[in-house]
């Protein structure tokens, strides 16, 4: 195959359950793309394509830093396929294998992520098929999200029979079950990619896909603390709660888990790191918000809760500054009478 549409074929990316991927060249503007074509069993069913074709469609109108551009929706010969960015890096399962990366920029590309599905689940799409592979670090080491709102169609036609369609360790439980899902359904799905991004294993692993889905139905992972004693304060909690059985005992949104995780990453970040700006911290408090960590046990953190007191008014600033000021110069010039 030499092209597709207009475009010039290059290589074969890659090959998966929903189609192959390739690179491509545009000839009219002379960019590279990636371009995805679909599997039979989509193209089988009239219904099917149609449900694919809507949803590709919702995802070709996102547009945010960490989801991956659609260009284009076309067909070749009555079968659909999608023009999509071209990214060079690699993805999420890769780097996970290489084991090589910081916490820092474990919890940097998890908000990433959460930054991403906070802006498709605010515009009614749901992924439905969050995992490793589906995640992209590019070169530049931005995070992308692959596939956006493209597994619904499949996964309500195959399920219809019976069958799982999906990788069943990252799948929630009322997915495997083949129910209704919401965007309760994806953070099921981060939580398990954060939890093997953390421990370097998967949270629901069996020798069979039934066994899989046997653990992810009525089987705990083993405690993250467990697998991975120097965790940060806090972060197992989050892993928790966002792998609940039951989606009401979840989070809700995936801004809250984002919030979490944003807190615990400036927590374990030294403050010079994270001040940019070289003016002194008392001229420019609001720049330091929930930044500035006192000692522990000291008046800006509570003890037992680790969570920072309330920002200092712009008032307590300027004490802190005077009380580490000279003393006035004695030889002032005398006011004359």
């Amino acid at each position: 195959m030499d092209h597709i549409g207009k475009y010039r074929i290059v290589r074969i990316l890659g090959e998966g359950g929903m189609g192959r991927v390739y690179e491509a060249a545009d000839p009219i503007i002379n960019r590279r793309v990636a371009i995805k074509t679909i599997s039979q069993p989509v193209l089988q069913d009239p219904d099917a394509r149609a449900r694919f074709l809507r949803e590709a469609q919702a995802a070709g109108q996102l547009s945010h830093p960490n989801v991956i551009t659609i260009h284009d929706i076309a067909e070749e010969e009555g079968a659909p396929f999608l023009v999509m960015e071209y990214l060079e890096g690699e993805d999420l399962s890769r780097l996970i294998a290489a084991g090589q990366v910081s916490l820092d920029d474990r919890l940097r590309i998890m908000c990433d992520v959460c930054e991403g599905l906070a802006y498709a689940h605010g515009r009614g799409l749901v992924h439905r098929d969050i995992k490793p592979p589906n995640i992209f670090v590019t070169t530049g080491r931005q995070v992308k999200i692959l596939d956006f709102g493209l597994a619904r169609g499949v996964i309500s036609e195959l399920t219809q029979t019976g069958r799982v369609v999906g990788t069943p360790s990252y799948m929630a439980p009322e997915q495997v079950r083949g129910e209704p899902v919401d965007q309760r359904a994806d953070i099921f799905s981060a939580g398990t990619v954060l939890y093997e991004l953390l421990s370097g294993q998967k949270a629901f692993k069996g020798d069979s896909v039934a066994a899989t889905i046997f653990q992810v139905l009525d089987r705990q992972p083993e405690p993250l603390e467990n697998v991975v004693p120097s965790l940060p304060p806090g972060l197992g909690d989050v892993v928790r709660r966002s792998m609940e059985k039951d989606p009401a005992a979840r989070y809700q949104h995936v801004d809250e888990m984002l919030a979490d995780l944003t807190r615990i990453r400036i927590e374990q970040q030294p403050t010079t790191a994270l001040l940019r700006d070289p003016s002194p911290w008392p001229s420019t408090p609001a720049r330091v918000t929930g930044v500035m960590r006192p000692p522990s046990g000291s008046a800006g953190t509570s003890s037992r809760s680790g969570t920072p007191s309330p920002t200092p008014s712009r008032r307590a600033c300027r004490r802190r500054v005077r009380r580490h000021l000279p003393p006035p110069c004695r030889h002032r010039r005398q006011r004359q009478p």
